[in-house]
């Protein structure tokens, strides 16, 4: 399947390897991809990045050159840190002029900022208001029944209360519910107004009010709703695709696989669940890998924790003595054995 750069589910672009790397011009005047290999070369690529940083910001070429010739020890890694996220952008840009990829760079940007409403909705809708509030189906069906839900569902979907998105339901969805809870801290009096001229039957039975009761109730069914299609198995099947409805379990490190014993006589034998099997067609690949969307997920629930000197990925989880801690298992979590940066590259 071919790439395309606005369909969240498309998988990553296959680089041509036909293309002569030799004679490839690359973004730069008088450089060529041969460059790269050059050692001497790519101290003139550099003294040109820096050359025209300098011009923009001559402030952070002068603070990082005294961190390259000064060494990390001579400052504070907060300091260091926050040096090599203000640099980043900056090295992202030229990277992309280098290769001639500007275009889609700035499409992928595009891309990033529309999906923030996805994690925004997801960490401070569903995961801290909705998820927080309902812990099992049968809370959520005390509060209202499935065919409510259903109802309200159904409702939301034809709502053209925010930027409409209609090849993307979860996107729509969550720009929806975004709008809806802002709705109880902001009552909108047109917007309100034209949700209950909408309502119809049970839906305006149990959401008709005045504008801050409708706000209100609004926010509650919501609640409910997004709960309700993440803790029933039926409903939860229509949002297994959702990078927002894909959410973090507890771990069990007495069951770190689950796995299923089919035959009581022979105990021995055991299987994987069989909705987690993936079937090999030929030699291809059995894990198609996750789309953009669901990978940028991921980056987003990471926190910026080097703020704080907290970034325990990185530096392990330190106990009150200075050790590091140990998980069930037994086993020190001493983080990113690379020292790789892993909040800063967030």
């Amino acid at each position: 399947m071919p790439f395309d750069e606005t369909d969240p589910f498309s998988p990553p672009p296959i680089v041509d390897p036909s293309i002569h790397k030799a004679s490839l011009e690359l973004g730069i005047a008088g450089f060529q991809y041969q460059d790269l290999y050059e050692p001497a070369r790519l101290r003139d690529l550099h003294q040109v990045f820096f050359a025209e940083l300098r011009d923009r910001n001559p402030d952070l070429v002068n603070r990082f050159e005294r961190y390259a010739t000064e060494g990390a020890e001579a400052t504070s890694e907060i300091a260091v840190s926050n040096l090599l996220v203000e640099m980043a952008p900056f090295v992202g840009k030229f990277v992309a002029k280098v290769f001639q990829v500007e275009d889609f760079r700035n499409g992928q940007i595009e891309i990033a900022h529309r999906d923030k409403t996805i994690f925004d909705f997801k960490r401070e809708f569903l995961t801290r208001r909705s998820l927080k509030k309902y812990k099992d189906l049968e809370s959520v069906l005390k509060f209202a029944g499935a065919n409510s839900l259903a109802a309200f569902g159904s409702w939301t979907e034809s709502l053209e209360i925010a930027e409409p998105a209609p090849a993307d339901p979860e996107l729509h969805f969550a720009r929806t519910a975004i709008r809806i809870s802002k709705l109880e801290k902001e009552p909108d009096v047109l917007l309100l107004e034209s949700l209950r001229d909408g309502l119809r039957g049970e839906l305006k039975e149990r959401l008709f009010g005045d504008d801050v009761e409708l706000a209100g109730k609004l926010g509650s069914m919501l609640e409910a709703y997004a709960a309700w299609i993440y803790l029933d198995p039926k409903e939860r099947a229509h949002t297994k695709s959702w990078a927002s409805y894909h959410l973090p379990h507890a771990m069990d490190y007495d069951h770190l696989v689950e796995v299923i014993r089919p035959e009581s006589l022979l105990p021995e034998k055991f299987a994987g669940p069989e909705s987690e099997f993936r079937r090999r067609d030929g030699f291809a690949l059995t894990d198609s890998r996750m789309s953009p969307r669901f990978v940028q997920s991921e980056t987003d629930y990471c926190v910026f924790c080097h703020e704080r000197a907290r970034d325990s990925c990185s530096k392990g989880f330190v106990d009150k003595e200075g050790g590091f801690k140990k998980n069930p298992l037994g086993i020190p979590l001493e983080g990113c054995p690379l020292d790789e940066k892993i909040s800063e590259m967030h």
